[in-house]
Formats: C-alpha cells, structure tokens, sequence
C-alpha cells in the first residue's frame, strides 16, 4: 500500500462515524428546536394545590408559572367558580405584585366550604404564546382547634394533648375489647377481669370523650380567640371531619355506662364487637383532620395509610393494657404462655403494619422519594428528619418504639425456648419475667 493511498483509506473508514455525527447533531437541533417552540408558560405549581383539600378558606392565589408572564397588555385574567359554576368575586380577579415575575398573587373574596375551579389565561413573556388552562381545590371547612396555622407556627400545646387522649382513650377500648379475648377465653370464669375490662372501657371512652369536646371549650375560652366569637360560632367554624370524633364517641360512652352498671359479668360479644368498631372510628376523625386530608395528590392513599397507621397503633397500645390487667387479674391457669404466645402473634403483627404504614406516611410529608432521584442519596434529603418539628418528632417515637419492641423479641424468645413447659415455667419465674412484663 503506497502513502498517497492512506488519507482515502482513513476517510473511508471514518466516513461512517462522520455520518452517524451529523444524524445526532441534526436530531439534536430538531428536538431543541421543538422543545423550545412548545416551551410555554405552563402552570408548574400553585397554593392551594390542584385537586388540593385546605381545611381553612385561603385569601389570596398563587401560582407559578415556567416562564415570566406579561403583566400587562395583555394583562393575566384570573376567575373563580363555585359548584354551580357562577363566578367568585371580581371577573376578573384582583392580581397583587409579586417580587417573581413567573408567580401571579390574586386576591379572592372570602370562601365558604365547597369545591371551586380556578380559571387562567396568561401570556408568556419570552415566546408571546398565550396560554389557558383550570384546575380545582376544595376547602374542607374551619381549621381543626389549636392546629398550627401555618408551616410557620406550632400547634397549641393544648391541642396536642387532647389529640393524643382521645387516641389513648380509643386505644383503650379497643384494645380490651378486641386483643383481650386472646387473653382470656373464659371471661364468665375470670370474675376480676371482666370487673376491670369494664371500668378500663369506661375509662378510656370517657378520657376520648372528655378530651374530644375540650378542643372547642378551650378554644372558645382562650384569650386569642376571634374577637366576639361566641361559642355556638366556634363550634360552627369546626371543620366537617371532626364531627366524627363525638359523633362515634357518645354511643360508645353509653354503651360502657350500660355495661360498667348493669352489673353484666361481661359484655355480650356483639356489643364489644360494636363498642371497638365505634372506638376505632373515632380515629378517622383524627385521620381526616391531619397533613393526610389536607394533601394535594394521593389524598385517599394518604388517608387510607395514616389510618391503618392509627388503627395498628391504636390495637397493639390497646392491647398492651389489655396485657397489664390480665396479669394482674389472671387466676392461675395452665394455658398462660399459650395465651402470651397467642399475644404476642397478634401483636407482632400490628407492630409490622405500624411500621411499614409508619414509614410510608413519613414518605408522604417529606417527598423522599422524588429527592432521592433529583439529587441522588445525599445528606441533604434526609435534613428534614433533623430541621423539622414534626422529623424530630418522629426520630423519637422510633426511639421510644426500641424499649418495647427489644422487650417483646426478648419475651417471644424466651416463650419459645419454654414451648409446652411455658406454663409452669412462668408459674415458677414470676420475678424477672412479671417485671419486664410490666415495663
């Protein structure tokens, strides 16, 4: 092969990545060309959040845009409609500066409960595209008692703690009347039990009770509240979802006043059946007025989640006390480490749905999941476990979680390793085993 022939021989072996280069780079061109033609100004996010639940009427809109907006000549127009699709205020609406160009703020008169759709037309500033467009936001009624206001600000302390006695009270009672009869097959035999069963049902519906209808009367009571309200209209400004709560709870109550003085040895199985069944629906009252309602997407899977997250917790706390006063009633038997197996099978169970649910709804307050694939697994998208109110509530209860669950593996363990013999086992090592128990 001769030196003049060599250059042909590299053109000709590089002519085809010469023409596969040229292919990207004109396809390249097309797609950037076409994406930025259709590059318009689209609605990117909003407040209230489209199909969006607010538990208190918002006084003002905002929405940001991809692209910077004119203001003028043409200017934005902004409509609301009710369910009936009459309009809402001003048509248009009033629009307030912004310090971003690509966010319209736009005033809105005030809003009673109901669904509303939010009409838009805009132009863009870059391409001169206009561009239209609606979404839907519902507002769910008053803002729950004592609830935070804004991301800004903590819920009352107050409010806090009566959230956390009407689910200890439901707890209770569901707890006894459901995971007790795991412990105790023969009530009528267990005279004790069923006298405590029914004082603790009594106790733990009237503690839900009790601390339900606290949040308006403190409410009402406190020196912050609106100027003039009476207390008819603070009951009137409560959202729809608390009503659940009293609603469910007096029933219940009745039903444990009935059976805690009608001298009955124990409550017939159909009415503890409805007396845990009415227990556990109050917690939907608490479910339907936390972060879980008041998401903008995936609500009904938000909601389901934090229920079944109630609903775990709800029966396993429950059914701890349930633990407490079978030991201290029990007669001696030869079925108690059996009846403790049983238990504890039942127990590990919720546990489980508590932390898988657990987990998931954390997921749903902090977008993990989307963080991760923006920005890989950095620091930075677990910060708000360790910045945030609620993250730093929730590292705790994980902490808290540690003590009993140690204890329950270690108590499983040793039940286990006792197999038939676990009778009269515990019946001889009353000591370590009754004061773990208790822990």
């Amino acid at each position: 092969m001769n030196s003049a022939s060599l250059p042909s021989l590299v053109a000709l072996r590089l002519r085809p990545f010469f023409l596969a280069g040229t292919f990207i780079l004109v396809a390249l061109s097309l797609v950037l060309t076409t994406l930025s033609a259709s590059a318009h100004a689209e609605l990117s996010r909003s407040d209230p959040p489209a199909d969006g639940l607010v538990v208190t009427a918002p006084d003002r809109l905002e929405m940001s845009f991809t692209e910077e907006v004119v203001r003028d000549s043409p200017a934005p127009s902004v409509t609301l409609l009710d369910e009936a699709g009459a309009t809402t205020g001003s048509n248009p609406l009033p629009i307030v500066e912004a310090d971003d160009p690509r966010t319209l703020l736009v005033d809105i008169p005030d809003l009673d409960r109901g669904t509303y759709t939010v009409s838009w037309t805009v132009t863009s500033a870059t391409d001169g595209h206009t561009l239209s467009g609606s979404y839907a936001f519902r507002v769910g009624g008053g803002i729950p008692p004592g609830l935070a206001a804004s991301p800004d600000t903590l819920p009352a302390a107050w409010a806090v703690a009566t959230r956390w006695l009407t689910f200890l009270g439901a707890a209770i009672v569901a707890g006894v009347l459901l995971l007790g009869a795991t412990l105790v097959i023969d009530a009528e035999k267990q005279p004790r039990w069923s006298l405590w069963k029914s004082r603790a049902v009594l106790t733990g519906s009237l503690l839900a009770l009790l601390a339900t209808m606290a949040e308006p009367l403190v409410q009402w009571l406190r020196a912050d509240n609106a100027a003039g309200a009476s207390l008819r209209g603070t009951l009137e400004s409560l959202p729809e979802a608390w009503w659940w709560r009293p609603v469910l709870l007096v029933p219940l109550t009745v039903l444990a006043l009935i059976n805690a003085f009608s001298r009955r040895e124990s409550l017939p199985r159909p009415a503890a059946w409805l007396g845990a069944l009415l227990a556990l629906g109050a917690l939907l009252g608490l479910t339907l007025t936390s972060h879980a309602a008041g998401r903008g997407s995936y609500r009904t899977l938000a909601i389901v989640i934090d229920l079944l997250h109630q609903v775990s917790v709800a029966l396993w706390t429950g059914g701890l006390f349930a633990l407490v006063i079978w030991s201290v009633t029990r007669t001696g038997d030869g079925e108690a480490g059996l009846r403790l197996k049983r238990f504890s099978n039942t127990a590990l169970v919720l546990f489980g749905i508590a932390l898988v649910t657990g987990l998931a709804n954390t997921g749903f307050i902090f977008p993990f999941i989307n963080q991760i694939r923006e920005d890989g697994w950095s620091t930075s998208v677990f910060e708000p476990l360790w910045t945030s109110n609620y993250g730093l509530i929730l590292l705790l209860k994980l902490l808290v979680l540690v003590v009993p669950l140690a204890l329950a593996a270690w108590h499983r363990n040793r039940i286990a390793r006792l197999g038939a013999s676990a009778a009269s086992a515990l019946a001889t090592w009353p000591g370590r085993f009754r004061r773990t128990l208790g822990a």
